[in-house]
């Protein structure tokens, strides 16, 4: 049983199978919903919260390594800027997860200024 949890552990913390698929599956194959839930919930909130502090970290040492000359934004960043104002970082905390995913969804709003 100890190792049933672990894999769901391990697959719920996988970028694109996640939360939303394991725990259907879990459920279905007639374990406890509740248990299941907290292990997968973990599971995935354990590799999210290491993906934005290892994209924040190279955000602010690319930030330390930019020089004057590079400080002009790109077309990319100027159209990511007009999403960010549109829809705002908790705009896509809550929609994202359910479209593409937690973990695209933390680089995302990393990328888009949010700070772990």
């Amino acid at each position: 049983m100890i190792w049933t949890y672990f894999i769901i552990f391990i697959l719920a913390a996988i970028p694109f199978f996640e939360v939303t698929m394991i725990v259907p599956i879990a459920i279905i194959g007639g374990m406890p919903a509740i248990p299941v839930i907290l292990i997968a919930i973990l599971g995935n909130l354990l590799t999210v919260a290491l993906f934005i502090i290892f994209v924040d970290s190279i955000r602010n040492w690319r930030k330390k390594r930019k020089t004057n000359v590079e400080t002009n934004d790109s077309k990319r960043h100027q159209r990511a800027k007009k999403i960010r104002d549109k829809y705002g970082l908790p705009g896509l905390a809550f929609i994202g997860p359910f479209f593409i995913g937690t973990h695209l969804t933390a680089l995302l709003a990393v990328t888009f200024g949010g700070h772990a």
